[in-house]
């Protein structure tokens, strides 16, 4: 495991936490969004037998297996997350905790009919997700960086772990 890893990782259950939290609400570009993880989490821990905890189908972030994996201090590796920009405005991609790169990449729905036009619009969608969660990072590290509010953070965070956990 390189030095940086864990700083995804916790990104990741930074941004699950904030999602559920906010109900998903989040101002990006002037614009509200709404996003959240999706039917797809993997956690795993450094120790024990059962490393890797997949869970898919539904909705694994509020199940009772990914509150336990939290409460046993699993960390997130990767993610499905959806954004909605608007209505018919959806993506969906995996996001991987130690490189944040994204994989399995699905755009919203591109009603052009030329070719050219339509690899452009791809091109603005690709973009758009690259500056969402480059925007998302940085809101983590510079409440990371800032130590009163990560401490309070973490709290929060801990108690979120503990309630979903006693509401299972």
């Amino acid at each position: 495991m390189n030095n940086t890893d864990f700083l995804g990782k916790e990104f990741l259950i930074w941004l699950w936490h904030k999602s559920e939290i906010m109900e998903g609400r989040y101002t990006f570009e002037n614009e509200l969004i709404h996003i959240w993880i999706d039917d797809f989490i993997v956690l795993e821990s450094q120790f024990g037998d059962a490393r890797e905890s997949r869970l898919s189908k539904g909705e694994p972030s509020i199940s009772p297996e990914a509150a336990m994996a939290l409460y046993e201090g699993k960390k997130v590796k990767e993610c499905k997350i959806k954004v909605e920009f608007g209505p018919e405005k959806n993506a969906l991609f995996t996001l991987k905790g130690t490189t944040l790169q994204l994989a399995s990449i699905k755009l919203p729905l591109i009603l052009l009919e030329n070719d050219e036009e339509i690899f452009i619009e791809r091109v603005h969608w690709l973009e758009k997700l690259d500056r969402l969660i480059s925007v998302l990072f940085e809101d983590f590290v510079r409440e990371r960086l800032e130590k009163d509010a990560w401490k309070e953070r973490k709290e929060r965070i801990v108690q979120w772990i503990r309630q979903k956990r006693e509401s299972c």
